[in-house]
């Protein structure tokens, strides 16, 4: 078992809405001291360059990699592909199970093929998958296409490579994924940069790329220095010519984002699973002496001591339960695990000592369950009385969605004494439920019929949320009585913009580490299964009722599904995936850790009765440029969505928004933008542009979404 830092890189934001963007004519002298900085931890691997020796054969491919095994460096072979692969099916008919070249594949539309060498494509420039032989039909299905090839060294080494895409792609070396990026749709040439840990002899590299457009393409570039690579490529392009033009700007674009975005802030640690086990992570809590407990899927709950050591010896497994049926959610109440299975909560002791729980006990099972599929159910977040909080999803299946047995689409109580109570109704799945800062009880849904977006609920005794499928449940909140036919439908406290953050949110974690996890102390964090990212929520009230502001967090993670912070300040997330919504790794255990070094971000929004109030992390650079367009720059745009028995919703009413003054704190931590008319009911998108940091640090997510329930009175 061993800790290895975990090497994915972040996605970043396109260069227009980016501070320092390398479109820009005129850079600030800190933008400018700050590119300097970050492209040389691009060019100090490359300080003392290989030799070009240019060694011509009798194709690109192969002159290139003479090139380089002439020079010493690791030789990039020719890229091979094989597809059209079915989306969901990939991982269990594609070269996912075996790369080797000559193993025929099941293809989408039923037609076998095997791996094909595609001599057009070359390092260092856009290339367009060559889908000549795939019918339109199939295209239009966005399917799966793989690209191979290999990497050859003589002794073990870390290069780092530039990649790009047009569409979701994931990276994988000799097996093992080292890049996720699905976090938007499109990255240009050094949006995405990874080191390979290549090891002597031949190395695999595997390209998965989403053909998401009538023509998509892939970027990718190893770093061999600039200089050697300006003069390779124009000895080849002048004895091999290439339609499509060198790409010139990767490594500074690089060099603005990627290397001082989110791993230099935040480092994610890959802890891994015992040699045997698959760690498909559905609840995660963390002790007071800091061992974490996990439940998984498959029905087993494992305790980890000494999870946040950087001595991977120190690090121990033990399976502490088994046999439970797919428990999602897991607490820690009074000392003991508790988990929820699909039909019940159970309380696990070790009443010998052993470490090994010998005693299940039933705290509640009231709520009703007929084996469909998808009677999930989530929880295990307690408040201050002690009552315990569990969320119920859905029957899906024929007909749609339904809640024809007790309680389906609710979130319930269980009190101390085991007396189970309704709360709420109207989810659809709600794969998270948590706390906030002050205790209150939080739930996250999924797009679906009824739900335009994914949802951050706050849960009050007699709340309809929106699905109406379980309405007829209301009249079991105590107190409340009546059929529920006319209960006004709540709104939630913040709504994640479908393409931005969220197709699939799941856990709920309040930042508790009082400062050791940084500047975001008494936000909340949510996870999200499907880009493999976590955001970040930051409320107010507002007329006495919850509403905030989202952000991108961290990227790149896989699909995060728990979370729990432990008393280290470290944030512990462990991933599934069933096939229906995973991005990235769908299994293990890892931790984010607050490296000491704080992002410039939009550390909260707030409104006003003539606008918004920005607050950030660090003080804001002052423009000192006479030249307007290098200033500050704020867009705002308002939208709302339909509710409907639809799946989802598109933006409506979408609307600029005008700033017609900002106005700095003499601290720069903070400016106001009064606006145009702001309306109730919809989403404030803000995006900022030209913004750095005093140190020099660009802004690291230049996007917040503010849910406008209410206006300031």
């Amino acid at each position: 078992m061993s800790v290895t830092n975990f090497i994915n890189r972040q996605q970043l934001k396109p260069r227009q809405q980016r501070a320092g963007s390398v479109s820009d004519r005129s850079l600030s002298l800190s933008v400018f001291l700050f590119v300097v900085l970050t492209f040389a931890t691009f060019t100090a691997a490359s300080a003392a360059e290989p030799t070009l020796t240019y060694t011509k054969q009798d194709s690109r491919s192969a002159t290139y990699a003479a090139t380089l095994k002439a020079a010493g460096l690791p030789m990039f072979g020719p890229w091979f592909q094989v597809g059209p692969f079915d989306a969901l099916l990939r991982k269990v008919q594609g070269p996912d199970l075996d790369a080797r070249l000559g193993i025929q594949y099941e293809l989408l539309g039923g037609k076998r093929g095997t791996w094909r060498e595609v001599p057009g494509y070359s390092d260092g420039r856009w290339n367009a998958l060559d889908v000549a032989d795939i019918d339109a039909k199939t295209i239009a299905k966005q399917p799966t296409i793989y690209l191979r090839r290999t990497i050859t060294t003589t002794a073990a080494e870390r290069r780092r490579v530039f990649v790009g895409a047009d569409a979701h792609f994931i990276l994988t070396l000799n097996g093992k994924q080292v890049l996720y990026a699905g976090s938007k749709d499109k990255f240009d040439a050094g949006e995405e940069s990874v080191e390979l840990p290549l090891a002597a002899g031949e190395n695999v590299l595997m390209l998965e790329v989403k053909h998401a457009l009538p023509v998509t393409r892939f970027f990718l570039q190893p770093d061999f220095g600039p200089t050697f690579e300006k003069e390779l490529y124009a000895k080849l392009d002048a004895d091999f010519p290439t339609p499509e033009p060198l790409e010139t700007e990767f490594r500074r674009r690089a060099a603005l984002v990627s290397s001082a975005a989110e791993d230099g802030y935040y480092r994610a640690v890959e802890i891994d699973s015992p040699a045997g086990d698959v760690i498909e992570g559905t609840g995660l809590a963390s002790f007071d002496d800091g061992r974490l407990a996990v439940a998984t899927r498959r029905g087993y709950v494992y305790l980890v001591e000494n999870p946040g050591s950087d001595d991977p010896k120190q690090i121990k497994f033990t399976r502490f339960a088994e046999g439970l049926h797919e428990p999602l959610g897991l607490g820690i109440h009074g000392g003991a695990v508790h988990v929820v299975n699909r039909g019940e909560v159970t309380k696990l002791e070790d009443t010998d000592g052993d470490g090994r729980a010998d005693r299940q006990e039933c705290v509640a099972n009231d709520w009703g369950v007929t084996g469909n599929y998808h009677e999930y159910a989530y929880g295990l977040p307690a408040d201050a009385a002690g009552n315990l909080y569990v969320a119920l999803n859905l029957s899906f299946g024929q007909g749609g969605q339904s809640s024809k047995v007790p309680y389906r689409g609710c979130v319930l109580r269980v009190t101390p004494e085991g007396k189970q109570e309704t709360v709420a109704v109207g989810l659809r799945s709600p794969n998270g439920i948590g706390r906030n800062a002050a205790g209150d009880i939080f739930v996250t849904d999924n797009q679906g019929n009824w739900v335009p977006a994914c949802p951050l609920y706050h849960v009050e005794p007699g709340d309809y949320l929106g699905v109406p499928q379980s309405l007829p449940w209301l009249a079991t909140v105590p107190g409340r009585g009546g059929s529920g036919a006319d209960a006004p439908r709540k709104l939630p406290a913040v709504w994640f913009p479908y393409d931005e953050l969220c197709q699939s949110a799941t856990d709920i974690q309040c930042d508790t580490s009082g400062g050791k996890f940084g500047p975001f102390a008494g936000q909340i964090f949510v996870g999200e299964m499907t880009k493999g990212l976590i955001a970040r929520v930051a409320l107010e009230k507002v007329n006495g009722k919850y509403q905030g502001a989202c952000f991108l967090f961290r990227r790149g993670l896989g699909a995060v599904n728990r979370m729990a912070f432990g008393p280290d300040g470290k944030l512990y997330f462990a991933r599934v995936n069933r096939g229906w919504g995973g991005g990235g790794l769908g299994d293990g255990l890892a931790r984010l850790e607050f490296t000491g070094r704080t992002p410039l971000e939009i550390q909260s929004v707030h409104l006003l009765k003539d606008g918004f109030e920005l607050k950030f992390t660090k003080p804001v650079a002052e423009q000192k440029s006479v030249d307007a367009s290098a200033a500050p720059k704020f867009a705002l745009e308002q939208y709302g969505y339909h509710h409907w028995a639809t799946y989802g919703s598109p933006r409506i009413n979408l609307e600029t928004v005008e700033v017609t003054a900002t106005a700095w704190a003499p601290d720069r931590r903070s400016v106001r933008l009064t606006t145009s008319a702001l309306k109730p009911e919809r989403v404030c998108k803000i995006s900022l542009s030209n913004v750095t940091a005093e140190d020099g640090d660009a802004l690291l997510h230049a996007d917040a979404f503010y849910t406008m329930n209410e206006l300031v009175k």
